[in-house]
């Protein structure tokens, strides 16, 4: 395995990717919130009432598997999906006051990772690794884009 990190980027943004995400996934589990379920929130943080189809643009995620996370976060009371007034094959997802209450909790679990994350480098080793993932990642939805036409 060592071996694949060291000659491969993506491996490594891979392996690196899981490692975070498990630890995120430790710390917001007493929460009963999947660390699927997270990005869904912190989108909901920012927009309510975004279209079921408009998640699965920002996060990049099949439609059934966000309809099934969906199911279950509604099930588990952090979502309530309602019908659009204009078009009503479309959902429109809004959080529910449970979401709400652990909203602080969940963004506190978050910071704490990414402190975590950022802990091995200094302020401009960050801010360069920012620089260059943001490159990689342009240059991915760039391709990706094209795939997709």
């Amino acid at each position: 395995m060592n071996q694949l990190k060291e000659k491969s980027l993506g491996f490594t943004l891979h392996y690196t990717t899981r490692m975070a995400m498990a630890l995120l996934q430790e710390r917001i589990k007493r929460h009963n919130v999947a660390v699927g379920q997270f990005p869904i929130l912190a989108h909901l943080w920012e927009e309510q009432g975004i279209t079921q189809k408009a998640l699965c643009d920002l996060i990049r995620v099949e439609q059934p598997t966000l309809a099934n996370t969906l199911k279950r976060m509604e099930r588990d009371g952090l979502i309530k999906r309602v019908p659009d007034k204009e078009d009503k094959r479309q959902w429109r997802i809004y959080m529910t006051q449970r979401a709400l209450d652990i909203k602080d909790a969940l963004q506190e679990a978050s910071r704490s990772v990414n402190e975590i994350i950022n802990g091995g480098m200094n302020e401009t080793e960050q801010k360069e690794f920012m620089r260059l993932i943001g490159i990689i990642t342009s240059t991915l939805e760039n391709e990706l884009s094209k795939e997709c036409q």
